[in-house]
């Protein structure tokens, strides 16, 4: 495959049958391998039942985030579609395809404030879904009959109208919890209720961050502390 473009965040999840990554950067598409080589996912070419009752396939463009919930991948921060959440459908038969994205096989989030989709992150059976300043949640729906195709379907909470996360990689699980990074702190969830805000004591250095760098702020977990890096 070509050099993937300069200096941009690759994202990988680790797919548990497929016994290979996936990944994204917003900016080459939707890749995968195998440790050794890395080549671009081939869309699946649907049979003529599969068309006429699932649809053709169809990639998201150059999507930023990827994830694995609910015997799905899913892929979000689609070029010119940002506050879209797209998961790959089933065949036919009823199995799961890495490969098989559809025109429909989507969910949007409001965009009521213009915010796009900064990180999507499944913890405890479910999937959240952030923004900069909102926090939603994306649980399994009973499935739809289309014809003789039985389609998945999700449904679509609000956890938070004013809490979110800046960065994808500032999303981290500690000691059974969340947490993350948001415009005015850092913040922890539990599951329940809405996140709480547990950075009051350092709020001064963080707000200090250059709005512009969001984006590359970075978490991660050492001696089960959360230990976060921030570009001023």
């Amino acid at each position: 495959m070509k050099a993937l473009s300069f200096n941009s965040q690759l994202e990988f999840v680790a797919h548990p049958i497929l016994q290979k990554s996936l990944f994204v950067n917003g900016a080459n598409g939707y890749m995968e391998t195998d440790g050794r080589f890395a080549s671009f996912v081939e869309p699946y070419e649907p049979i003529e039942e599969e068309l006429t009752e699932i649809g053709t396939c169809v990639f998201p463009a150059m999507p930023k985030y990827i994830t694995f919930y609910a015997n799905r991948v899913w892929l979000a921060g689609e070029m010119g579609r940002r506050g879209r959440v797209y998961f790959n459908v089933d065949d036919i038969s009823g199995n799961s395809l890495y490969n098989y994205f559809t025109a429909w096989s989507w969910i949007g989030i409001p965009t009521v404030r213009g915010e796009e989709v900064t990180a999507i992150v499944p913890f405890k059976d479910t999937l959240y879904v952030f923004t900069n300043t909102t926090m939603r949640s994306i649980d399994e729906d009973e499935p739809i009959e289309i014809g003789g195709y039985i389609a998945p379907a999700f449904r679509m909470s609000l956890i938070s109208n004013n809490a979110g996360a800046v960065s994808q990689r500032s999303v981290k699980l500690v000691n059974d919890r969340l947490i993350f990074m948001g415009i005015d702190g850092v913040y922890m969830f539990d599951g329940t209720g809405s996140p709480y805000k547990v950075s009051q004591r350092i709020e001064p250095d963080l707000l200090n961050v250059n709005r512009q760098n969001w984006e590359s702020v970075c978490g991660s977990v050492w001696d089960r502390k959360y230990v976060l890096s921030l570009s001023r």
